[in-house]
């Protein structure tokens, strides 16, 4: 299959699998769960505890999180608000939690632009 090109928030140069657009997708129509969106997206492992490392190692790389961002800045269509307040429900989740720095640092910047904390160009 071919892989899904496009530009992100940062302005870089990112592509992405199909299965790994299918697993945002997922992401946001499960309202920011990501095992049940790595099962939805046929993306899982031997069991839901690997399944949930799995997301959420996908979580922590940048062209994942930069195409949420795209759907999180309606720059790739999403209709429904309770999606995208899911979705920030899941990355406050992800800032509290103590086990994967990596992954609490990138939910940190994607959570502080997408409250506009700070501005886009400086990070």
């Amino acid at each position: 299959m071919k892989k899904i090109k496009f530009i992100g928030e940062d302005r870089k140069r990112y592509s992405i699998s199909p299965e790994a657009k299918i697993f945002c997708k997922k992401y946001i129509e499960f309202k920011g769960n990501c095992t049940e969106a790595m099962l939805a997206a046929g993306l899982g492992g031997r069991s839901r505890r690997s399944t949930a490392a799995i997301g959420g190692w996908m979580l922590s790389k940048p062209r994942i999180s930069q195409f949420l961002e795209l759907i999180l800045h309606n720059r790739i269509s999403i209709n429904n608000e309770n999606e995208v307040a899911a979705v920030r429900k899941e990355l406050i989740f992800l800032i509290t939690q103590r086990q994967d720095l990596r992954a609490k640092l990138r939910a940190i910047r994607l959570y502080n632009k997408l409250t506009r904390r700070y501005p886009r160009g400086s990070h």
